[in-house]
């Protein structure tokens, strides 16, 4: 059997009639720990660690959870001047959760191995002198149980929150749940309280919650530069007419074709889907979903664009460790071929690698047309099958405060490509494109 270093030192000065050895002494068991100021944009940190007294196999977060509950309130009450409702205005929201829950080393009848020592963090010797070792069902359980209970209290937590207003759900960035088997002398923790002895070995119970939470306005945490990005809006399009969208500016050249479908992406993350088709204008998909207007007629004027929201901003800029991000565009738009038609002779066309002859968006077919015989409508296909189309579309850029920057990207994009461009970069705090200050490319951009 596996023996416990302190439980076998103790032993022996309990035969010579010596005092018992206790464990280190944890600081933070049985304490509450607060930190950070919000008014220096730093994030506001609770750490509560208490007993969780729960009933034997009993693992409901409800029977323990409230005074947790409470003491939080109470914390961020006391950074925002004794108002929860001022830490709401605030922007205050859960933004990390951390839950340590333990379980004494008795199970089933028997001592279980512990894995940790009683102040719950130094790591518990191989040798434990127990009945069941970790290979056993009954530790196995054990373990089982005590990450039931972690479980179930972080999920408690974060509804009980969300009804006081400091917990949106989408606000949290990470959570975690970690589990220990506590040595507490092979006892339960009523049996260990009950014995001087045991008390003055195993001071801290088995069962016991640590919890640690972290509030925060979404996106800073110490980055300014995601808050540059919340709530800037982008749009693409193609302009017969101008519009609110484009500032009073027409494109270059007219377009009108429907295969000028194209991902549109910030350092690499997608962050939409554009469908500036304007010519039937099909509905495939769901690539209509960032429409913003849709073309009058063939040919006529269309945009697609977004918002961008915390979450987004922060997925765009966990990719860079600086303010300038890249705009890149892919079309999605496969097959066909130039509007001049299809090169080469038959046997070309058709050989293993070549280019398929209908375009299609996501396998569904673009350029199509029922004929009816007089009998049923049969799908025929158009005569014209034109591949990814090759201009690169107006870009505007809108900050939260109407600022904006409109402009056509100085690049040139293959038709038929489908391979990643970058078309250009901004600075989103300086608000400086392709390196120039907004201000200053207001008269080129006309």
């Amino acid at each position: 059997m596996k023996k416990n270093i302190l439980s076998e030192v103790n032993r022996v000065r309990e035969i010579m009639g010596l005092d018992l050895l206790s464990e280190q002494t944890n600081p933070q068991i049985g304490t509450t720990v607060v930190s950070g100021d919000w008014k220096k944009k730093e994030p506001i940190q609770i750490i509560i660690d208490k007993v969780a007294k729960y009933a034997v196999l009993d693992d409901a977060a409800e029977s323990v959870a409230k005074p947790f509950i409470d003491e939080v309130v109470d914390k961020l009450k006391e950074k925002f001047e004794g108002s929860l409702k001022k830490a709401i205005e605030a922007g205050m929201n859960l933004t990390k959760a951390k839950i340590r829950s333990g379980a004494s080393n008795y199970y089933s009848d028997g001592s279980t191995i512990a894995n940790v020592e009683n102040d719950r963090f130094t790591p518990s010797a191989e040798d434990q002198d127990v009945k069941w070792d970790e290979n056993s069902k009954p530790y196995k359980d054990n373990l089982a149980l005590a990450k039931r209970r972690g479980t179930n209290f972080l999920i408690h937590i974060k509804e009980a929150l969300k009804n006081k207003g400091i917990n949106n759900l989408d606000s949290l960035e990470s959570e975690d749940v970690e589990s220990v088997i506590v040595n507490t002398g092979g006892v339960t923790d009523e049996k260990c309280l009950d014995d001087p002895n045991c008390k003055k070995a195993y001071p801290n119970p088995g069962q016991f919650i640590t919890m640690d939470l972290i509030f925060d306005k979404e996106g800073e945490e110490g980055d300014p530069i995601t808050e540059c990005l919340v709530d800037m809006e982008i749009y693409v399009g193609y302009y017969r007419e101008a519009n609110e969208y484009s500032a009073g500016k027409k494109s270059s050249e007219n377009h009108e074709c429907d295969s000028a479908i194209f991902d549109i992406l910030l350092n690499n993350i997608r962050v939409f889907t554009a469908n500036l088709n304007n010519q039937r204008d099909r509905d495939l998909g769901d690539s209509k979903d960032t429409r913003k207007v849709n073309p009058d007629r063939m040919g006529g004027t269309v945009v697609c664009g977004i918002d961008i929201d915390n979450t987004l901003a922060q997925q765009i800029m966990a990719q860079t460790n600086h303010e300038t991000i890249e705009i890149g565009i892919q079309g999605l738009v496969t097959g066909g071929c130039p509007p001049g038609g299809c090169s080469g002779n038959f046997e070309d066309r058709h050989k293993p690698g070549a280019p398929e002859k209908y375009a299609r968006y996501n396998g569904e077919a673009i350029y199509w047309h029922l004929k009816n015989d007089g009998y049923s409508e049969k799908m025929m296909w158009d005569q014209k099958q034109l591949n990814l189309h090759s201009e690169v579309p107006m870009v505007t850029l809108r900050w939260g405060d109407g600022e904006e920057w409109v402009g056509e990207p100085d690049v040139k994009l293959v038709r038929g490509d489908n391979s990643y461009r970058k078309i250009m970069t901004f600075d989103v705090c300086k608000r400086e494109v392709d390196g120039v200050i907004i201000d200053d490319t207001i008269e080129d951009s006309q």
